[in-house]
């Protein structure tokens, strides 16, 4: 959803905390209306944010034909380093 994508990058930029309902709808394109036919409240699509990263960053790598052909520790250790090296 587009309106995930905006407060994926807003909470990255300006923080949980920093980024408003109003900048995320306004971000997004939507009315607080639509926001809230989809969400309850701020916390509710930051925990779409999460899960949207989780399956991003966490398991479509693990996924990968390559790694499951290797032992999980042997996976999970290339996988860690690949993390750490990002940041």
């Amino acid at each position: 959803l587009k309106i995930v994508a905006a407060a994926e990058e807003l909470f990255r930029t300006q923080g949980y905390q920093g980024a408003s309902l109003n900048d995320i709808t306004r971000k997004a394109e939507l009315s607080k209306g639509a926001f809230f036919h989809y969400y309850k409240d701020k916390s509710t699509i930051a925990n779409d944010v999460l899960r949207k990263y989780a399956e991003e960053q966490l398991l479509v790598p693990l996924r990968d034909p390559a790694v499951q052909s290797q032992p999980i520790k042997i996976a999970l250790m290339g996988w860690i380093g690949e993390i750490y090296q990002r940041f």
